[in-house]
């Protein structure tokens, strides 16, 4: 049987919005507080960079391990506002923890969804 791959092409996709979130918001970020830290940015070009090529590693060649590390991802993202100090800019880290909860969602479904006796060839 075929996986479904909706869920990784959303991943891909969020990733890809990650990783332009300190371009797309980063500008809403510093008018309402400091802007982000250096480390606050690449930990989003970082996240959304990983969550491309994972989302396009589990298309060509799924294995579930992929979307468990798309889950802690997912929770990273969220956790990152807090550890990044970025919660006073709330449009960013209210961005990044719903990418990051969406992610975790995903991640899980995808998981719990492509294992039930599935073949996990392409």
């Amino acid at each position: 049987m075929q996986y479904e791959r909706w869920p990784i092409w959303l991943s891909a996709l969020i990733g890809v919005v990650v990783f332009a979130m300190p371009w797309l918001l980063g500008d809403v970020a510093s008018t309402v507080a400091a802007p982000l830290s250096d480390a606050a940015n690449w930990n989003l070009w970082i996240a959304g960079a990983i969550m491309v090529v994972l989302s396009l590693a589990a298309i060509a060649n799924y294995r579930p391990w992929e979307e468990w590390v798309t889950a802690l991802i997912g929770v990273w993202l969220i956790a990152s506002p807090w550890v990044f100090g970025f919660t006073a800019a709330s449009t960013m880290a209210w961005s990044v923890g719903i990418a990051g909860g969406v992610l975790v969602v995903l991640g899980l479904w995808s998981v719990f969804v492509n294992s039930n006796g599935r073949s996990y060839a392409a």
